[in-house]
C-alpha cells in the first residue's frame, strides 16, 4: 500500500473559533481514525455494502453526523466506494496556532482530504485548503538563502580539469 503525506491547514476568523473547532475536530477526526480501522476489519466480511456501511455509521455516529461520506452502490461487498474518502489515523498530528488549525497525517497515497476540508468548513473555517505530497515539487519551494554578489573567482578551467575532476572521478573526495 502506497503511503504519502497529507496536509490541511483551516484558517477562522477567531482565535476563540479555532480553539473551539480545535476541540470539536480532535473528537470527529479520532472518531474516523477509529472508522477507518473498522472499515479495514469489516469490509471483506458477509453482507451487502449497505448493511456494513449502517452498521459503521452506527458505531461512529459523529463520522455519521459530521463526515461527507460517499453512499454505497449496489454491488460493492467489499465496500471499495470508501477508499481515499476516511483515509486518517489515530497518528495524526492536529495543532491549533492562533487562528490556524492545522493537520497532518501519512495515509493512503490516493486519498481524497475534501470531505475533511468541508467538515472544517462546517466547524466555521473561514478557509481550508489541503494538499498531498505527491503534488508537490519540493524544489518549488526552495528559496536561495545565500544570495549574494559573487566576487569569488572562478577556479580557472584548467585546475578543475587537471586537478579536482581526476581525484573526484578516482573517488578520492568521497574516501573512495
Amino acid at each position: 500500500m502506497g503511503e504519502a503525506s497529507y496536509y490541511l491547514l483551516a484558517t477562522f476568523n477567531s482565535k476563540e473559533k479555532a480553539h473551539k473547532a480545535y476541540l470539536c475536530a480532535k473528537v470527529i477526526l479520532k472518531d474516523l481514525a477509529e472508522f477507518q480501522k473498522d472499515w479495514q476489519k469489516i469490509r471483506n466480511k458477509k453482507g451487502t455494502a449497505k448493511e456494513k456501511f449502517q452498521k459503521l455509521l452506527k458505531r461512529h455516529p459523529l463520522v455519521a453526523k459530521f463526515v461527507d461520506l460517499p453512499e454505497p452502490p449496489e454491488n460493492d461487498p467489499a465496500m471499495n466506494f470508501l477508499a481515499g474518502h476516511c483515509e486518517i489515523t489515530k497518528e495524526m498530528e492536529l495543532r491549533y496556532e492562533g487562528k490556524q488549525i492545522k493537520l497532518f497525517d501519512v495515509v493512503w497515497h490516493c486519498a481524497d482530504w475534501d470531505n475533511i476540508g468541508r467538515l472544517f468548513y462546517k466547524l466555521g473555517a473561514s478557509r481550508v485548503a489541503w494538499v498531498s505530497e505527491e503534488a508537490i515539487d519540493p524544489f518549488e519551494l526552495l528559496e536561495d538563502h545565500y544570495e549574494q554578489e559573487n566576487d569569488v573567482d572562478e577556479l580557472p578551467e584548467e585546475v578543475i580539469r587537471q586537478e579536482l575532476l581526476p581525484k573526484a572521478l578516482a573517488n578520492e573526495f568521497f574516501g573512495g
